[in-house]
């Protein structure tokens, strides 16, 4: 397990059932790029799928810190089993 960092944590913190600490981006894709000259969701959903193992911190989950602690700031965070991932 690691634990989350400062940021993470006050992110987490800042959270409540009113206000949600939400980061968002925007891709303008062209799509006269691509070799089909045309893009769907599907191509978009398969690239996302194709590279998300090479982003561990993406597959994470929160955990409660051990020992029954219920300071938010505390929780940790598995990290993959795999050991492409640890390295």
């Amino acid at each position: 397990m690691r634990q989350l960092t400062g940021l993470d944590a006050q992110f987490l913190a800042l959270e409540t059932p009113r206000q949600s600490g939400h980061v968002s981006g925007l891709a303008i894709l062209n799509p006269s790029t691509t070799p089909s000259g045309s893009l769907e969701l599907a191509d978009v959903q398969a690239m996302i799928a194709e590279r998300l193992p090479l982003l561990p911190p993406f597959r994470w989950r929160l955990r409660p810190v051990p020992l029954g602690s219920t300071t938010r700031t505390g929780s940790t965070i598995p990290t993959s089993t795999s050991a492409a991932d640890r390295a």
